[in-house]
């Protein structure tokens, strides 16, 4: 009956959710962990029967191993940023709401991006719905072979792999029926911004680790003026500093995202399905609002927030990279410094060359640090304009009110084709999220205080 059929289908949902919108946050870990060095290396490096492999083997290592649609687990390389992304499975809701679904579960759509992408790895092309795909002028792509990327633009072989990887599920019917080749676009989109934010967090957390080290090394080089050190010092403190507020805002921006959105949204969904989906077509559609309500939450519909969310992920990984490469030069002149036994004019010229680059280096933190602060400011303004035009009824709730409510678009009655009240994300989480970010009011002997006085020093 229907009851069965739902509880059917939940079990696939559940399984989205381990894969999909960190549900179970090891494997994503254990992912990236298993993976990282073959998703360092450009799409046109990389082995993509070796990754499958990878892929594999970290989801057996994880708590999702005994997961019934573990193997059914693939990927794809996709090219497209996170906008772009967004904008597509904007298109793909709006398809799979006004075509009918057919008997395999897809519709009459074809979508780039869903599983029959030209991009798509064999396991993912083996997802229902896959229809092939077609080229320029409508020339039928040539076969896809593991490790191949020829599919992939020519801009975009240099990407790594991190940029591109996408995860897919194989299903079967009638699962298909409620993610068919569009639903699973979205949930790919909610992936890449959860990747993403996950990707910048360890970035941020090695980093830190290299900020430490940088202590010892600065300590074994060679001698400063007290006035030099003191120079040293405050530029090493602005450093761990900006990697402290990155690291906040980027973990804040998880929590939010997890904690406060997906999981009360996907509890509102479970108890829709198990007590209230009559049938098929019902499940349908609480699956549905389901996606809306997310993508409203985690503020992908919002292109102002959606950017500055993007551009602090670029930031946090170009000042992952400055701390690298000041390591780099701060390890080569304590490795000179102590294995110069006879200083020839070349030895000094390189030493200054490099003491100059150091310096620059150390000079450009104070820069870093203002663009964040400023970027995490614009985050927070388009948090609050959002929150306040949600408030006073400007723009789409998607799902949340003032109180939980049903949002634009409900159905009249109460109908089951929608989440209940009491299951919308709470708004008042979007403003603490906007308070906890905002470093421009900082109280007094907080993180912000400190950060605001090293951004005006």
């Amino acid at each position: 009956g229907g009851r069965s059929s739902g509880a059917g289908l939940l079990a696939v949902l559940r399984s989205i959710k381990h894969f999909f919108l960190l549900d179970q946050g090891d494997v994503l870990v254990s992912i990236m962990e298993v993976a990282d060095e073959e998703l360092c290396k450009p799409a046109k490096a990389i082995n993509r029967t070796r990754l499958q492999s990878l892929l594999e083997m970290a989801v057996k290592m994880s708590s999702a191993a005994a997961d019934p649609h573990a193997d059914s687990l693939g990927y794809e390389m996709d090219p497209r940023s996170l906008e772009s992304l967004v904008k597509a499975a904007a298109v793909a809701a709006a398809v799979a709401t006004a075509s009918p679904a057919r008997p395999d579960g897809s519709t009459a759509s074809s979508l780039p991006g869903a599983p029959d992408s030209p991009y798509a790895t064999p396991t993912a092309r083996g997802c229902p719905g896959f229809r092939g795909a077609a080229g320029a002028g409508g020339r039928p792509l040539p076969p896809h072979t593991p490790g191949g990327s020829r599919l992939l633009g020519p801009r975009d072989q240099d990407l790594p792999g991190w940029e591109l990887y996408l995860p897919t599920l194989k299903l079967d019917w009638p699962a298909t029926l409620v993610v068919g080749g569009e639903e699973l676009l979205q949930y790919q989109m909610l992936f890449k911004h959860l990747w993403g934010l996950k990707r910048v967090e360890r970035q941020l957390e090695a980093t830190w680790l290299l900020l430490q080290g940088t202590k010892r090394l600065a300590r074994a080089g060679s001698a400063l003026s007290p006035q030099a050190a003191a120079r040293r010092q405050k530029q090493m403190a602005v450093a761990h500093a900006l990697c402290q507020q990155l690291h906040f805002t980027v973990q804040e921006l998880l929590r939010y995202g997890t904690l406060d959105v997906l999981e009360p949204l996907w509890n509102c969904l479970e108890e829709g399905v198990m007590q209230r989906a009559a049938d098929v077509d019902q499940v349908i559609e609480l699956h549905r609002d389901f996606l809306r309500r997310a993508t409203a939450g985690l503020l992908l519909d919002q292109p102002r927030a959606l950017r500055c969310m993007i551009t602090l992920q670029q930031s946090a990984a170009g000042f992952a990279r400055h701390v690298s490469a000041l390591w780099d030069r701060l390890q080569a002149g304590v490795e000179t410094s102590s294995k110069a036994t006879q200083v020839t004019a070349a030895d000094i010229a390189a030493e200054q060359q490099r003491a100059a680059q150091l310096a620059a280096a150390l000079d450009d933190l104070q820069r870093l640090m203002g663009e964040a602060t400023a970027q995490v400011q614009a985050l927070v303004a388009a948090v609050r304009d959002h929150y306040e035009r949600l408030m006073t009824g400007g723009a789409n709730v998607g799902g949340a009110g003032a109180a939980g409510g049903l949002g634009a678009g409900a159905s009249p009655g109460g109908a089951v084709a929608e989440l209940p009240e009491s299951g919308g994300w709470d708004l008042e989480a979007l403003q603490n999220l906007a308070d906890r970010l905002d470093f421009g009011r900082p109280a007094a002997g907080t993180l912000g205080a400190v950060l605001a006085e090293m951004v005006r020093g």
